[in-house]
């Protein structure tokens, strides 16, 4: 459940795509509060493939736990949006309430004492003379450096957390340092949220820079993939992600060993260099491995991997959903699935891809294939974990899922081959896991 007070920005961001997460901080902004965040962050970025870089928004007090998230790790961030944000320890929840200080804040000197005791300072003077290197704004030369865009509203009549000693004295560093910073100021006090969030929505979509860098994608997979027997001439799962790609304003490329089923893919040159968008691995009938005196991708891996495009332009993001064609040799089939990843791993030249692991299509031609395609899905989640738990970026992604639940719609009288919906359905699953946006806010 959302913040009740953004709730407006947090369903219209949901719509258009982004994820919404509540991480808990330390309200008054103390180093310990990041270790909740970074578990929020590692747990979406390693195990369910979303981008490395995110949007953050908090309100009053919670935007000092943020602050310290975005000083600490400015390299994870892409912008920040602050409702009624303290900006000073000084001014909440100091204020004029401790002694020697100028601030006109209305303070709250109990509240003032837990910030002591939290940064561990003995003295009013002690805190007040260090509070500010522990405040956002002593915090913003770094997230200046890293191009961090702030967006601030708030009121211009706020007892608790005045413009003056908050977003004005923001906005002014933030500019000298040479960041970027908008601030909204509207007739109220201290109070919460846009009623018509408009302003939020645009500044978070300009400053969503996370994912938009795809480099080379390297599909692997069979028929499904190669789309020879989908009745689509001019469609393809490649075809449709590259439409959902570029109308989101990505920046890839496709990569692979041949141009198979080109599928209405633009040319953009002659050479495997420069043509962009043709090269893929994605071969009718082959299975994982070599089972039962069949060739298998494994075996050709490494031809494929100095072949075509893929020779020149090895992949960043590798999409691969492959076993379909394993029903013949069911046993051992994700073992298989388990050795090709390794064998790729192992490749020269290959860096550290984002590998996306997919379930398969669903498969009714008969009982026992369908029951073959729900055991080997079942197993995949676990060996996504197994390569998690060795540090590599390998993710999970459900491609069965949505095809099962629209099986009439979207699969072919065969039972086994999606059709142009079919395509359409699987392309929207692999953009939805490459390119997940991310939008933190933060609660006590």
């Amino acid at each position: 459940m959302s913040i009740p007070r953004f709730y407006n920005a947090d369903l219209e961001l949901v719509r258009q795509g982004y994820h919404v997460v509540l991480a808990p901080g330390n309200v008054y902004g103390h180093p310990s509060g990041n270790a909740t965040i970074d578990a929020a962050y590692d747990l979406l970025t390693t195990e369910y493939g979303f981008s490395k870089k995110c949007n953050l928004a908090s309100m009053s007090r919670e935007t000092l736990a943020l602050a310290r998230w975005a000083y600490t790790h400015s390299e994870r961030v892409d912008s920040l949006y602050i409702d009624n944000g303290v900006c000073s320890l000084k001014s909440w929840p100091g204020g004029k309430s401790v002694p020697g200080s100028d601030s006109i804040a209305s303070g709250n000197y109990t509240l003032w004492g837990q910030v002591k005791d939290t940064f561990g300072w003995t003295s009013d003077a002690e805190a007040l003379a260090k509070q500010e290197a522990e405040s956002l704004i002593g915090m913003l030369a770094p997230m200046a450096a890293a191009d961090i865009s702030i967006l601030m509203v708030c009121g211009d009549s706020d007892p608790a957390v005045p413009y003056e000693e908050n977003d004005a004295i923001v906005e002014e560093r933030y500019k000298a340092l040479g960041g970027s910073i908008e601030v909204i100021v509207e007739k109220k006090g201290h109070s919460h949220g846009m009623k018509a969030p408009a302003p939020v929505i645009e500044f978070i979509k300009q400053n969503t820079s996370a994912g938009k860098e795809l480099g080379a994608i390297w599909f692997i997979g069979d028929s499904i993939t190669q789309s020879v027997a989908d009745g689509d001439p001019t469609g393809s799962p490649r075809k449709s992600l590259y439409d959902l790609l570029m109308a989101d304003g990505f920046d890839f490329s496709y990569t692979g060993h041949f141009t198979a089923n080109v599928d209405g893919l633009p040319t953009t040159g002659g050479k495997p260099a420069d043509n962009l968008y043709h090269y893929h691995s994605g071969v009718s009938g082959i299975r994982i491995g070599e089972a039962g005196g069949a060739s298998g991708f494994a075996k050709n891996l490494v031809t494929y991997w100095n072949s075509g495009r893929l020779a020149e332009e090895k992949p960043d993001t590798i999409l691969i959903m492959l076993g379909t064609n394993d029903v013949a040799t069911p046993v051992g089939a994700t073992d298989r699935l388990r050795s090709l990843v390794e064998d790729i791993y192992s490749l020269p030249d290959v860096g550290n891809p984002a590998i996306y692991l997919a379930s398969i299509p669903p498969n009714r031609r008969n009982a026992s294939d369908t029951a073959y395609v729900a055991a080997f899905n079942a197993e995949v989640p676990g060996i996504v974990a197994e390569f998690q738990a060795e540090g590599k970026d390998v993710h999970f992604v459900d491609q069965f899922t949505a095809l099962d639940d629209a099986y009439a719609s979207c699969m072919r009288r065969d039972n086994l081959h999606p059709n142009a919906t079919g395509n359409e359905i699987i392309a929207q699953t692999w953009f939805d896991a490459i390119s997940a946006p991310v939008y933190v806010t933060v609660t006590e």
